[in-house]
């Protein structure tokens, strides 16, 4: 495993090693903290979508829910919190999850919440027409990143910008760097994939051991900004931290072309493949 040193990103003029990531005006920037050389793209916005409704999935390891999993089930499933725990188990005999269309995203967000403070895995899928999406004069920054630090390869940086004219990604690590044009399509069904995750909302997870992936995010949108830290997310514990990573990383692995860009993706690819899904406690 080499040193935080040897796997950093380097300056392509000198190569030093880059300080913080930041954004100045329209533009991000990765400065180089020997010669001040700085590696920059552009920064614009293009209007997230609101989806008009929003479909909720909550599921459990077996077939049927156990004991334990519907005492949690009846604390916050709506029509549940009066029945004993035989009778919310018959109703769920032979279901391994329950499911909940249209729901505004105040109960989308809150039942989200309280399945995930249980321990239950969720799915959010957005439902309906999307918003009309027309570019503004006076818009403000969109920019969704992650720095990846792995254990065992080098670190790197991974930029999506959203534009009135362009979308743009940027792949950077110590050996080369890429930029990719996004269609106006793809970049769509990407913001509503994140959408579902409520990004602004999404919190730290605990550190872990010493030979996954930190991750470093960042969102930043006209609706507010978030920085969260995530230690090799998987899908079944941390959902969200999960799929915001695992979006970035499948949009990048659609439009890179360089070989070294499509060999990173695939190294720090291999720290959120995951394990099989957790039995019940």
């Amino acid at each position: 495993m080499g040193s935080d040193v040897e796997d950093a990103p380097r300056c392509p003029r000198c190569g030093g090693p880059f300080g913080e990531a930041t954004t100045v005006g329209g533009s991000f920037s990765v400065p180089c903290l020997a010669c001040g050389y700085v590696q920059m793209a552009p920064i614009c916005y293009f209007p997230r979508a609101e989806s008009l409704a929003y479909r909720v999935t909550i599921r459990w390891p077996g077939a049927s829910p156990t004991p334990r999993e519907a005492a949690l089930l009846r604390q916050f499933l709506p029509g549940l919190a009066n029945l004993p725990i035989p009778e919310v188990r018959r109703r769920f005999e032979g279901m391994p999850e329950w499911t909940s269309d249209d729901l505004n995203k105040d109960d989308m967000r809150r039942l989200r919440a309280a399945a995930e403070a249980r321990g239950f895995p969720v799915e959010v899928v957005p439902q309906g027409g999307p918003a009309p999406r027309e570019p503004r004069p006076d818009a403000r920054l969109s920019l969704y990143s992650v720095r990846f630090k792995p254990a065992f390869h080098e670190e790197g940086f991974l930029f999506l910008h959203f534009g009135e004219t362009r979308d743009s990604l940027t792949l950077i690590s110590r050996s080369h760097s890429e930029m990719v044009a996004v269609p106006m399509e793809r970049g769509i069904e990407f913001l509503d994939e994140i959408a579902a995750l409520d990004p602004l909302g999404i919190p730290d997870t605990p550190a872990g051991g010493i030979d996954g992936i930190t991750l470093e995010c960042s969102i930043a949108e006209a609706q507010g900004t978030r920085k969260f830290t995530a230690w090799s997310p998987d899908p079944w514990r941390h959902p969200r931290q999960h799929g915001f990573v695992k979006a970035l990383l499948q949009l990048a692995r659609e439009r890179v072309l360089a070989p070294g860009s499509v060999a990173y993706l695939e190294q720090v690819s291999g720290y959120l493949r995951g394990g099989p899904r957790p039995g019940p406690g």
